[in-house]
């Protein structure tokens, strides 16, 4: 028996032009599927995300799917969300970033 609860981060993907580097995708819904003992073929997480993400991003918006799967039998899926908003960086954000990299200190 495996099972994945509503909000479990499933993944962290890198986001572009955020005032965040990074975004962690969470489980939209919960899921669960049992595994029969009696097989010999296990139960595999395909995850899928969308390939390149720049913010702004949204709170509950889909980036991605996890895809139980057991052999080429798909079992179930749930879709990959955002677990917070991020922000896209402005121009002072930008220009304090170079102004950082310049000086040696990022």
């Amino acid at each position: 028996f495996r099972s994945i609860a509503k909000n479990d981060v499933i993944i962290e993907v890198p986001v572009k032009k955020g005032k965040e580097d990074v975004l962690n995708l969470v489980a939209s819904t919960d899921y669960a599927v049992l595994d029969e003992k009696k097989s010999n073929v296990e139960i595999e997480k395909v995850i899928t995300t969308d390939e390149e993400i720049t913010a702004p991003v949204v709170k509950g918006q889909k980036y991605g799917m996890l895809t139980f799967k057991k052999g080429d039998k798909v079992l179930g899926e749930i879709e990959l969300v955002a677990q917070n908003d991020i922000a896209k960086k402005g121009f002072f954000d930008l220009f304090a970033e170079f102004f950082a990299r310049f000086l040696g200190m990022k």
